[in-house]
C-alpha cells in the first residue's frame, strides 16, 4: 500500500493492520514530491471533474452520486502513458491476481532480507532514514523482479536487478 509519511498512516494501530492482513507499506521518500505526483495529478482531475458535474447536480442528495461518476470519468480517460488505455480497462486486466497469507508471508519475508543487505551496504548516519530508504528499494525489488510492475525511466524500461 503506497502511503504517505503522515502520523494517521504511520500510526501503530495502521501498521498492526497492516500486519495482521500482509500488506505491505511503502511509504513516499521524504522530501521528494515527485512520486506522489501520478496521485496529486489524478486527485486534482477528480476535483476537476466533480466541479463540472456538481453544476448539474444541485440537489445534495445527489453529491455521493457524482462523486461517482467524477471518478469513473477520470478512470475512462485514454491516457498516453497506457498508449490510449484509460485506467479502468487496464485495472481490469490485473484485477484477479490474489495472494493467499502464506504467499504475502513469504514476500514479505524476502523483502526484509532484502531490506536488510541493502542497509548492510550502506554506510549511514541516519540510521531511521536508512532503513526508510532500503525498506522502499526492496519492495520495488521485489515487485520488478516478480514481475508485478515495469519501471521505467526516461520512457525506458529498466533491466530487473536483484
Amino acid at each position: 500500500m503506497k502511503r504517505d509519511n503522515g502520523s494517521n498512516l504511520n500510526h501503530i494501530a495502521v501498521i498492526d493492520v497492516l500486519q495482521e492482513f500482509g500488506v505491505l507499506p511503502l511509504n513516499n521518500p521524504a522530501y521528494y514530491p515527485q512520486f506522489n505526483g501520478s496521485m496529486e495529478r489524478a486527485q486534482g482531475e477528480v476535483k476537476k471533474e466533480l466541479d463540472n458535474l456538481i453544476w448539474e447536480y444541485e440537489h445534495p442528495d445527489v453529491f455521493k452520486f457524482a462523486v461517482k461518476q467524477a471518478v469513473h470519468n477520470v478512470n475512462h480517460k485514454p491516457r498516453p502513458s497506457l498508449n490510449g488505455a484509460w485506467s479502468c480497462s487496464v485495472w481490469q486486466l490485473h484485477a484477479n491476481v490474489r495472494f493467499s497469507q502464506q504467499q504475502r508471508l513469504k514476500a514479505y519475508n524476502e523483502i526484509c532480507q532484502l531490506a536488510f543487505d541493502i542497509e548492510k551496504e550502506v554506510s549511514y548516519i541516519d540510521k531511521e532514514l536508512v532503513r526508510c530508504k532500503s525498506w522502499r528499494k526492496a519492495v520495488q525489488t521485489w515487485l520488478h523482479v516478480n514481475g508485478h510492475i515495469i519501471i521505467k525511466r526516461n520512457g525506458k524500461v529498466l533491466p530487473i536487478s536483484a
